[in-house]
Parts: structure tokens; C-alpha cells; sequence
């Protein structure tokens, strides 16, 4: 559980799933390794998003089937994302799109606040993935190009999802522990 003081069993399965990006990056400056890195830097916000869900609903920790089945699958869609070679952007928004997608569920299925900021910042951002690739399709974007583009779309939509969770934590005074 989250109020434990141990460490968690979802905490070691992040840290075991994160390094599968982690030990892929190579020395230098390329689309592969911004992949991964990015790839890791998902999986951690994701982390936090978690974290900022349970100061902010503490109805959230409460361990459900439902909860770890849905974590599980979250975890292994993004398992995917570290094999995407660079030559497949297009697939690697995809997924990510998907991961996006699964935390949106999550949200709907398990947190009790009835909707709100961080579960439209969700399904904002698997639309305007829809709305990337379908461009992508059509102009034949360059895949860096299209590799910031859903960096920029992840930070921006997502930021506003970061800041009503956040919010929501400070309003609840809750101390979050990440």
C-alpha cells in the first residue's frame, strides 16, 4: 500500500520495467536514444502521476484486482516501447498513444473524483496523437519531426493534467511521497 513504509511491490516492478530503457541507451546523440529516453521519462511521470492520484484521492490505494490489472497491462504496453527501432516512430507514438489511452482508463475506473483536468489531459492527448499520425500519414513527416512533436504534445496536454493533480494535493493538504 501506499501508506506503508516499506518499499511497494508496484515501486520494484517500475524500477525493474524502467530499466529496460535505461540499459538500452548507448553513448551519443541520436533519435534512438531520445527515444528511450523519453521512453523513461513516460514510465516516470507515470510514476508520479500515481503518486500525485493517491495524495489527491486516497481512495486511490486501495488495492483492487482491477488496480493491478490494469497497472500490469499499462506496464507491458510500454514494455514496447524501448524495442521500437527509429525507423518507427509512427508505431512508437502509437503506443504511446495507447499507454495514454490505458492511463486514461485507469483513471476512469479507479480514481472517485468524477472526472476533472487529469482525466481529460488524458484523452486529450490520445486525440491529438490520432490527430499527429493521421498528419503524418498524409505530409510524411520527418521522423525526428515527428518524434518532437510527441514530445511537445505529451509535455504540453499533460502538463495541464500535472497541475490539477497537483492542485487537487495541496487542496486535500496532502503530503505527496514520490
Amino acid at each position: 500500500m501506499a501508506d506503508s513504509d516499506g518499499i511497494e511491490f508496484t515501486a520494484i516492478l517500475y524500477g525493474i520495467v524502467a530499466s529496460n530503457a535505461l540499459f538500452r541507451v548507448s553513448y551519443g546523440i541520436d533519435l534512438r536514444n531520445a527515444m528511450l529516453v523519453f521512453a523513461f521519462l513516460i514510465l516516470a511521470a507515470d510514476w508520479v502521476e500515481y503518486r500525485l492520484s493517491v495524495a489527491a484521492v486516497p481512495s486511490t490505494i486501495e488495492s483492487v484486482l482491477a488496480q493491478f490489472g490494469l497497472d500490469v497491462l499499462i506496464l507491458i504496453v510500454w514494455t514496447f516501447l524501448p524495442v521500437v527501432p527509429p525507423d518507427g516512430v509512427a508505431v512508437y507514438v502509437g503506443i504511446v498513444a495507447a499507454f495514454v489511452a490505458l492511463q486514461g482508463t485507469w483513471d476512469r475506473l479507479l480514481i472517485e473524483t468524477g472526472g476533472g483536468d487529469a482525466m481529460r489531459a488524458n484523452w486529450v492527448l490520445v486525440g491529438a496523437y490520432g490527430v499527429l499520425l493521421v498528419t503524418h500519414w498524409w505530409l510524411s513527416l520527418s521522423r525526428p519531426l515527428l518524434f518532437a512533436a510527441s514530445v511537445g504534445l505529451f509535455v504540453g496536454v499533460k502538463g495541464f493534467g500535472w497541475r490539477a493533480l497537483y492542485r487537487d494535493a495541496k487542496r486535500a493538504d496532502a503530503t505527496v511521497s514520490i
